[in-house]
């Protein structure tokens, strides 16, 4: 236990120098929500994204968390990077509990927990602070399901050990979405590792108290949530899966298979994100996609097979199926493609399956078998020393939003998302040609996506360029009609260049379906109407002359009128 907590404080103890990044910034460090205690009940009703930003997703624990820690810490960081890494060698030494739980020999169990805790895929999981969501689910879910395996062999589950399983199932719900899959697990658990303890029929009637007490749970937090979100609803859909087939987006996912593989097995590369074209939508079947696909059905089948012969196997199949389910974009589209910190719960089923090849090597014998075992032992270890470097290495990429922004875009450069993360942190910060650049190279990159379009045009408009800013917004209103500000710049923009008649059609439009944002096209069409009217019939009173608009704002920030 100690070594494995040892590896896992050595893996990320480097993210606790780390600042606010990403979504931190908005989630955490400017949401007065997790601002303060003093009215600590109110956040089980609040959204976990702020309003202006969509108001979206239900993870009451976590913020309350958050709350405290900026309580005690005055908002500074240090505390929710600290936090995150503890409760990351908590999680380490509750997968440790499960390893020694399913794997009969303890070598082994320690082989599949030391490679979880030094894991490089758990980075983004420990060194952003709003991934404590992820620890949080994946505590309680981990020990729920060791729990439950040390219980139910010892015999039935009593009033108890229901109690504490419910508990979990509560605190993992609250956490994340992915909570909710607990009793999934648990039904895998009883069905593949509980087989030949008793009849079907005897052993679904003992499961009734925990079935119900788990449905209680559930039913509470729909509740809550319906309460908070008013609906019950998931995270908005990534924006690419707005714009794509529901074939392409099942093709793209299939190829997605691949890149999970890759990062539960050899996280050699990472990168903050996988967007096109770094991550190549798919349209059509390929031979390409043959590996991805006997990789996704070939699980499935062999968790049939295994199911006899090597349950410990077929039970981590059915963990990393269920695990990865919320984000598999498959019956739920999900508000990413992929992302790491969502493989923190299906990397545990894998290491465990490392941990049942550990146990099978320690098992076999063959003349050469103590040098190979020898061999495998070095290899482990080194291997668990290469993952510690690695992770230790990534934990300051999440220092701050700078630091993050130009290595992402050094990680995956043809990811469209990056740069616009990059450009637009450009232009915050006054680097105006090194902003445009990115932005451009963004659309450039996936012309799908109205938001760096419309960002660059607010950014040309705010600085009286609304000739190029033009051309973007027309884009940008045709890929987002809704998008209330995008129109509202675009009718702007359409003013300051003296298209009276095409800046009141548009927001005649907007008017029309009510998309929003009613005062301000109001208001735009009366200054429409008055600019024409002044440029017609100038008055001697200081009205402008020869067609120029005056040289007031048009919205509400801080651009005037292009001449």
């Amino acid at each position: 236990m100690a070594l494995v907590v040892a590896v896992a404080l050595a893996a990320s103890a480097s993210g606790l120098g780390n600042g606010f990044a990403l979504d931190d910034v908005p989630i955490v460090q400017r949401h007065e929500v997790v601002h303060s205690l003093s009215r600590w009940w109110e956040i089980f009703g609040s959204p976990y994204w702020p309003p202006e930003r969509g108001g979206g997703l239900y993870r009451p624990l976590p913020m309350l968390v958050w709350a405290a820690q900026w309580t005690l810490g005055g908002g500074s960081p240090w505390p929710f990077h600290a936090v995150n890494v503890v409760l990351y060698a908590v999680l380490a030494a509750v997968v440790l509990r499960l390893m020694r739980a399913l794997v009969a020999d303890e070598r082994a169990a320690l082989v599949g927990a030391a490679l979880f805790a030094a894991h490089p895929v758990h980075v983004e999981a420990v060194a952003n602070v709003v991934a404590l969501t992820e620890l949080m689910a994946a505590v309680p879910m981990v020990f729920a399901v060791a729990w439950f395996v040390e219980r139910r062999r010892a015999g039935a589950l009593g009033g108890r050990d229901v109690v504490v399983l419910c508990g979990c199932y509560a605190a993992a719900s609250l956490s994340k979405e992915n909570g909710t899959m607990l009793p999934l697990l648990l039904v895998a658990a009883e069905v593949v590792l509980m087989r030949g303890t008793g009849p079907w029929r005897e052993r679904a009637r003992r499961s009734l108290p925990l079935m119900a007490g788990l449905m209680a749970v559930a039913a509470g937090y729909l509740v809550l949530r319906a309460h908070a979100l008013h609906a019950v609803k998931g995270e908005y859909p990534h924006v690419v899966w707005a714009v794509v087939p529901t074939l392409t987006r099942e093709l793209t996912m299939l190829g997605v298979a691949m890149e999970w593989l890759r990062l539960l097995f050899w996280p050699a590369r990472l990168s903050a994100e996988y967007t096109p074209p770094h991550i190549r939508l798919i349209d059509h079947w390929s031979w390409a996609l043959l590996p991805a696909a006997i990789l996704v059905y070939g699980v499935k089948s062999f968790m049939v097979v295994a199911f006899r012969r090597a349950p410990l196997v077929a039970f981590a199949s059915a963990w990393i199926v269920v695990t990865l389910f919320p984000v598999s974009n498959t019956f739920v589209v999900a508000g990413l493609i992929l992302a790491e910190r969502t493989l923190l719960l299906p990397s545990v089923a894998a290491m465990l399956a490392v941990a049942w090849l550990a146990q099978v090597a320690l098992e076999w014998e063959a003349p050469r078998a103590a040098v190979l075992r020898g061999a495998g032992a070095a290899t482990v270890m080194a291997l668990v020393a290469l993952g510690t470097w690695r992770s230790a290495e990534r934990g300051p990429v999440w220092r701050d939003n700078e630091t993050l922004f130009r290595q992402t875009v050094a990680d995956a450069p043809q990811s469209y998302r990056a740069r616009y993360n990059l450009g637009a942190w450009f232009m915050e910060r006054g680097a105006l040609a090194d902003g445009e650049r990115e932005l451009r190279a963004a659309v450039a990159l996936f012309p799908h996506d109205y938001e760096p379009m419309a960002f660059l045009a607010n950014e040309y408009r705010k600085r009286d360029l609304c000739g190029p800013a033009v051309a973007l917004y027309r884009d940008a209103i045709r890929l987002a009609p809704r998008a209330a500000e995008v129109r509202a710049g675009f009718v702007a923009c359409l003013i300051a260049v003296r298209d009276f008649d095409s800046a009141r059609a548009l927001a005649r439009r907007g008017l029309g379906h009510g998309w929003g944002g009613e005062g301000e096209l109001a208001r735009l069409m009366g200054v429409a109407d008055s600019l024409e009217l002044a440029r017609t019939a100038p008055q001697a009173s200081g009205a402008p002359v020869r067609g120029e608009p005056p040289d007031r704002h048009l919205t509400g920030t801080s651009c005037t009128p292009c001449r």
